[in-house]
Parts: structure tokens; C-alpha cells; sequence
């Protein structure tokens, strides 16, 4: 049976993300690299519902699985699903429609250390 890269990254186990996060729904993540100065994080991220979330990070967005529709403040429209990616500079503001199935791999970077 061939296994997808959303399965391998649940199997590595997740955790509770607190902090600037928590503006969105609760999210599972599982960290795959910080930098020793913080300020690059690779994890993947589990979640789902609908909330309105301001980056406080510059983040590049690739779906494992699911689907995810941003709205971005002055109503531009953008579905991703499966296989697509996308960046979202820091302070960016979007309302987020996620479905119940999501999953992304996400590279953050920031001028400060990410904090969640």
C-alpha cells in the first residue's frame, strides 16, 4: 500500500499549539525544524473550521490533504485543495474556510523568533 506524505507526517505524532496560533482553530502540529535563532520553523499543521487569522509570520503553504479558502482582506478569493501551495507574507489577514481533512507542510520565517 503506498503511503502519503500526510499519513507519514501524522504517524511522527503531534502536538497542542498555544500562542499566536490560537487565533485560528485548534491546530495539531508537528515540528519538523526550528533554527537555533527561532526565526525558521518547518512543521505541518492539522486543522479545520472557519476564522480570521493575521500572520505574524511570513509563511510558504504546501496542502497535503484537504482543502483551505482564504479570503484576503479586500476580497480576493483563493481556493487551494491537494498539491497546491502558496505564500502569505507577515501581516497579511485573511478569513480562513478549512476543511475537516486539512493538512499542509509550512515553512515560517520572521525578522523575530516564531513564537506560538
Amino acid at each position: 500500500m503506498k503511503e502519503d506524505a500526510a499519513s507519514r507526517v501524522e504517524d511522527a505524532g503531534a502536538e497542542r499549539v498555544e500562542g499566536a496560533l490560537n487565533q485560528r482553530n485548534p491546530v495539531a502540529v508537528r515540528v519538523g525544524d526550528r533554527s537555533a535563532d527561532g526565526r525558521r520553523v518547518i512543521a505541518a499543521f492539522q486543522e479545520s473550521g472557519k476564522s480570521r487569522f493575521t500572520y505574524p509570520f511570513n509563511e510558504f503553504m504546501y496542502v497535503l490533504r484537504g482543502s483551505i479558502t482564504c479570503t484576503l482582506e479586500g476580497g480576493q478569493k483563493h481556493y487551494f485543495t491537494t498539491g497546491d501551495s502558496a505564500f502569505f507574507p507577515e501581516g497579511t489577514t485573511a478569513d480562513l474556510d478549512i476543511s475537516d481533512d486539512f493538512m499542509d507542510l509550512t515553512f515560517l520565517t520572521s525578522e523575530h523568533e516564531i513564537q506560538y
